[in-house]
This record gives C-alpha cells, sequence and structure tokens, in this order.
C-alpha cells in the first residue's frame, strides 16, 4: 500500500495549506449531514496514524439501479494520482477532467450511545456504549437480521475538522481515549464544527467486538470469522485492530489503480453534485506516467534522532504490532 503521509505534522500543515466486482461492499462512514446535526463519537485511529489525502470526493461513474427498477447516479472516491504516497504525475480527473483533489484527513471513529443515570433528580450521562442499528442479510438459509457496530470512516478537513482534534490530542490527551460531542454549524462554504471533550468517562466498546460479524465492508463470511477468531482479548486492542484493517482497507481501494482506471477513463466530463455545471474533458493525450512510488520522499522520513529520543513503543509500532499479530496464521 502506497506509504501516506500521516500524524500531526502532516495534519498542521494541510491546516495551514491553500491546496485545496458485481458486490460493491457498502462502505460504512460517519458523516454530519445537516446544519445543527450532533454526534457523540470516539475516534479510534490516533493521531499519528490519521493519514492526510488528496481526494476526489463525488465522481459520477454511470448508473445504478435500485430494486424498485429506478435509475440513480453512482459516485465513487479516490485518491488523486498526484498524491505524494502514490508519487505519479498525472491525474486524469484534474489534468483531463478539470476536478481539483481536495486536502483531507481520513480516520475511523464509532459512533456512541449515552449511558445515563439519575443523580439529584437529573440524567447525567456516566460513561458511554458503542451505537449499533440492524440490517437484513440474504444467506443460503433465507434472510436473517444482522446487528452492526455505527463504526466508520470520518473524511474530513483539517482547516475545520481534524486540525482541533490534532490539537487537543497534543495538549490534553489521546483522542482515541476521549468521547467527543460534535455539533456542525451552517452548511457548504461556512461549514464549522463544535468540539466538547467528554472527558474522564468510560467508554464500553464491547458491541464493537462482538457484533463486528456485521460489518460486511471487511469481508464475506468466511473472511470476517477468521478476522474475528483472532482479534485481541482486551476490547480497547481489538477496536484499534478493526480500526487499522477498515482505514487500510479503504485507503487501498481509493488508490487502486486498475479501479481508478476503469471507472475513470470512461468519463467524458464531470457534472458538478453540487452545483457549478460541467467540466469538460481535455484532449485524452498526455504525458506518461512517472512509476509508483513505494516509500515516502526523503524530507518525510523520521530524523534518526527522533526515533532515539522515543524507546517507549510509539502508537504506530503499536498498530503494527497488533496488525502482524492478526497476520499470523491461526
Amino acid at each position: 500500500m502506497p506509504n501516506f503521509r500521516r500524524g500531526a505534522a502532516a495534519i498542521e500543515q494541510a491546516a495551514t495549506s491553500k491546496a485545496g466486482g458485481n458486490f460493491r461492499a457498502f462502505v460504512p462512514e460517519i458523516q454530519w449531514r445537516e446544519d445543527k446535526e450532533e454526534k457523540h463519537v470516539l475516534f479510534l485511529t490516533a493521531v499519528e496514524e490519521i493519514p492526510t489525502i488528496q481526494y476526489h470526493d463525488w465522481i459520477p461513474v454511470g448508473t445504478g439501479e435500485k430494486a424498485n427498477g429506478e435509475t440513480y447516479t453512482r459516485y465513487e472516491k479516490f485518491i488523486s494520482r498526484k498524491d505524494p504516497a502514490i508519487g505519479e504525475s498525472y491525474d486524469e480527473l484534474e489534468d483531463r477532467l478539470g476536478v481539483k483533489p481536495k486536502t483531507r484527513q481520513i480516520a475511523v471513529a464509532v459512533e456512541l450511545e449515552p449511558i445515563t443515570e439519575m443523580v439529584k433528580g437529573r440524567t447525567k450521562a456516566v460513561g458511554f456504549s458503542v451505537a449499533t442499528d440492524t440490517y437484513t442479510r440474504k444467506t443460503d438459509n433465507g434472510e436473517v437480521e444482522v446487528t452492526q457496530p455505527k463504526v466508520g470512516l470520518v473524511v474530513q478537513a483539517a482547516q475545520n475538522f481534524f486540525g482541533w482534534l490534532s490539537s487537543y490530542d497534543a495538549s490534553r490527551g489521546p483522542i482515541e481515549e476521549t468521547p467527543m460531542q460534535i455539533v456542525r454549524r451552517g452548511k457548504n462554504a461556512d461549514t464549522a464544527y463544535d468540539f466538547i471533550a467528554l472527558e474522564n468517562l468510560p467508554v464500553d466498546l464491547s458491541a464493537l467486538v462482538n457484533h463486528i460479524d456485521g460489518v460486511s465492508y471487511l469481508g464475506n463470511a468466511e473472511e470476517i470469522t477468521a478476522f474475528v477468531s483472532k482479534l485481541p482479548e482486551d476490547d480497547g486492542e481489538a477496536a484499534s485492530v478493526i480500526a487499522a484493517a477498515l482505514l487500510d482497507k479503504r485507503l487501498e481501494e481509493l488508490a487502486d489503480k486498475e479501479r481508478y482506471d476503469e471507472l475513470v477513463n470512461p468519463i467524458e466530463e464531470i457534472t458538478q453534485k453540487f452545483g457549478g455545471g460541467s467540466k469538460k474533458a481535455a484532449p485524452r493525450e498526455r504525458p506518461q506516467r512517472a512509476s509508483r512510488r513505494v516509500s515516502a520522499p526523503a524530507s518525510e522520513a523520521p530524523e534518526a534522532s527522533e526515533t532515539a529520543e522515543a524507546p517507549e513503543e510509539t502508537n504506530a509500532e503499536r498498530f503494527a504490532r497488533l496488525k502482524d499479530k492478526i497476520a499470523q496464521p491461526a
């Protein structure tokens, strides 16, 4: 997988920058769609593991058909081929179709439900559990009702979202240990977010682990069974492994060259989903693409002194250790 820019330094740089098969698994996302929409969430991806990407969102790639026969426009999302982690010199969406990518961060979080008690005649939150919902899954034995945790990917900008989280992490404590109340304010270009850190309140992550087999994005039933069988017994460590698996799978998908070429090459023009008219394609002649880079440039590599000054296990090392543990044969 490409070596994406990760951590607080990449978030800070983005915050101050002016740059902008037959079966398709449902990509779980957590979004704040409306003005004043509020959610309680816990981020499972540590700040050091949050990648900064050049992101194309809401790209129309054809039509689909609903069960009732109604057609709809299919939209997909991609990482720019010019993203430093991919390292190509030509991005068809930008250079041929005129769509500029946006600088975004991507992390995994879970939605939470408050656990309340009556304290002096008032209802007070004393902790949180992972929120769940249900859906119907078709199997060889008929339809079954499945419970799934509300775990998903959060894709937002540094300027009005991840910059605040990175600052909080640096000054107060790890975001993966602190439940957050987040409220959207405004719409479109004027959107901002209010954050309230709900410190020292415990989070019961058992519903995430117990119902992770309901998250179809992780694979088919056999793959999920094998994945679950290797999860650490500690719910916190298991949540970290789940988050890493979801994030890595989505990054690989967004950066996949075959998927990009298959879906983008046929596009003749882009009609903007949220207004702005159409972008007509430039001539298809284009420069030869540079070879794919598989490592970060030297300027992004850690200094030797940084490694020497951190003898304790870092979050990145912990994630790698836990992922390796999962990858070992049963």
